[in-house]
């Protein structure tokens, strides 16, 4: 049986960010390694975690998740991490994995805790963070395996990390340049470990929304198509630091560019 890449679509989750995180990963991991959508019932009644590479959780609002897993699912996460598994978590995925959520100044603690610190967003003073009034082009420095390269990344609704620097634990993987705050973290977590960013590296922007009606839209299109070898790269890095198997080619052919990033 081949592995698994998991994809938490359930309850409260965005669907183009976990469509976007399954295209994704397609492309990134070995074809040995099978990339399917699950939802809270699976990961709270399966058995997966023995055939699983990683775990990923995305865009949405995980205020529904604890509902959606309950405390069994949640449980089965922790120890499928802590016993030697891997999780990404984007935006809503990297709040539900840390030991605090600081969501408009409303903290919550979190049962996973996979970053000892608090996560804490938005980072945009806006009524609705997903409207498109909220959506942003950051800025942020990416520590590499040889170097620290500056790029451009979207942004909605995600967390900086309350971190200092880096520990035995938490590595500091991206830094907001506007804020000097951790835009990303690894952290080590028993024997697994876990990936969170408060950005949106998932999406694809293609250079043709420049041109589109919609004013938002061109706006962040013009600035994050031309980011687009930068936002591969961090995907390298991404599969590099969680030791995943990826494929011996470039991430996304350029005539697939076409996931719009909508929420």
């Amino acid at each position: 049986m081949s592995a698994l890449a998991l994809v938490y679509a359930g309850q409260g989750v965005c669907g183009p960010s976990a469509s976007a995180l399954k295209k994704q990963l397609k492309a990134i991991l070995d074809p040995s390694i099978s990339v399917v959508k699950v939802d809270g019932e699976y990961l709270r009644t399966k058995d997966w975690e023995d055939k699983t590479a990683v775990l990923v959780m995305g865009g949405g609002s995980c205020g529904c998740w604890d509902q959606d897993l309950q405390d069994v699912g949640i449980e089965k996460i922790e120890r499928y991490v802590r016993g030697g598994g891997k999780y990404i978590g984007f935006c809503a995925g990297a709040y539900f994995a840390s030991r605090v959520s600081s969501f408009n100044q409303r903290e919550k603690s979190r049962l996973l805790a996979f970053f000892p610190g608090k996560a804490i967003g938005p980072l945009v003073d806006e009524a609705d963070y997903l409207s498109l009034r909220a959506a942003r082009v950051v800025d942020v420095s990416y520590k590499f395996r040889w170097s620290v390269e500056d790029g451009a990344l979207y942004y909605q609704g995600g967390c900086l990390f309350d971190v200092e620097g880096d520990s035995s634990t938490v590595e500091i993987m991206s830094v907001y340049r506007a804020l000097g705050k951790a835009a990303a973290v690894f952290c080590k977590v028993g024997k697994g470990c876990a990936y969170l960013d408060g950005t949106h590296p998932e999406f694809i922007w293609k250079a043709s929304l420049k041109i589109g009606d919609n004013e938002v839209y061109a706006e962040l299109a013009g600035k994050l198509s031309t980011q687009e070898v930068f936002r591969q790269k961090v995907w390298e890095e991404i599969g590099t630091k969680l030791a995943l198997r990826i494929r011996g080619q470039p991430l996304i052919k350029r005539d697939e560019l076409n996931f719009l990033p909508v929420y």
